[in-house]
């Protein structure tokens, strides 16, 4: 399931509003300011909302691409071999299917990404970041 930024922008950005601009008006004492505290901390927890939002956004969401290839190369070692060295392991293979499972070297923002192998053609899906790497450092 591909997430766009939007989907993601819109769960995280309240949530963190909400919790960041309630932490700065108990912990902070904006309390005891009245009604000119309470709109500091309601514009502290919107501006954390949107700086995570956008962040968080940004770094996860997910891409679907597809590409030919050359049916004479093996593609599968090469592929498992560079996901390995990005931090991620092999989580499930079903015929010519394959999901690779994050490492915490993967990053904090990783996400599984699922593989789809056809004859002379590749589908993979995964967070935006990771994919793009991928595509770079296989050159198509």
């Amino acid at each position: 399931m591909k997430r766009k930024f939007g989907d993601i922008f819109f769960v995280v950005f309240p949530l963190t509003a909400i919790l960041f601009g309630a932490l700065t008006y108990f912990l902070l004492n904006f309390k005891s300011l009245g009604p000119h505290g309470m709109m500091m901390a309601l514009g502290l927890g919107v501006m954390c909302g949107m700086v995570f939002g956008i962040g968080v956004g940004y770094f996860v969401r997910s891409l679907e691409y597809a590409f030919d290839i050359d049916p004479s190369v093996d593609i599968s070692t090469r592929l498992q071999l560079l996901l390995i060295g990005m931090g991620y392991r092999i989580d499930n293979q079903f015929q010519k299917i394959m999901t690779f499972q994050p490492t915490v070297r993967a990053g904090i923002f990783a996400d599984r990404i699922r593989i789809e192998m056809m004859p002379g053609h590749i589908r993979m899906e995964g967070p935006h970041w990771h994919i793009e790497k991928i595509r770079a450092t296989l050159g198509v």
